[in-house]
């Protein structure tokens, strides 16, 4: 998945960035055809001696709809960090939509695995 983010080095409470991401579907642990799109923005709330603590709100769309996903989220030392979000809703084929995220987030790439209750 490729992305570009607006993140910088060092946070401070307050601070917020944007994500924005190429989607991929998985295919045997590697990205395969191309879905649609991801965003992202995030909002310091905590800082650490080692880390950070994030609120997020993200949306994932393809032709099919958006899915959209809010979490908090901890980083703390050396990635790769894994979170769960709340899917929150979504349109098109995703309207009503709830159940978990569960994201990784790699030094290049995020990998989502979204389980929807259905």
């Amino acid at each position: 998945m490729e992305e570009t983010s607006t993140q910088t080095p060092t946070a401070r409470v307050g601070d917020t960035w944007s994500v924005y991401r190429k989607l991929y579907e998985a295919k045997d642990g590697r990205p395969g055809r191309r879905i649609g799109e991801s965003s992202s923005q995030c909002s310091v709330v905590h800082v650490t001696l080692d880390g950070l603590v994030s609120h997020c709100h993200g949306i994932a769309q393809t032709n099919e709809g958006s899915i959209n996903i809010g979490s908090m989220q901890t980083r703390s030392g050396p990635g790769p960090y894994t979170w769960t979000a709340a899917v929150l809703g979504g349109t098109g084929v995703y309207r009503g939509a709830s159940g978990e995220a569960t994201l990784t987030r790699h030094d290049k790439y995020t990998l989502f695995d979204i389980d929807l209750d259905r």
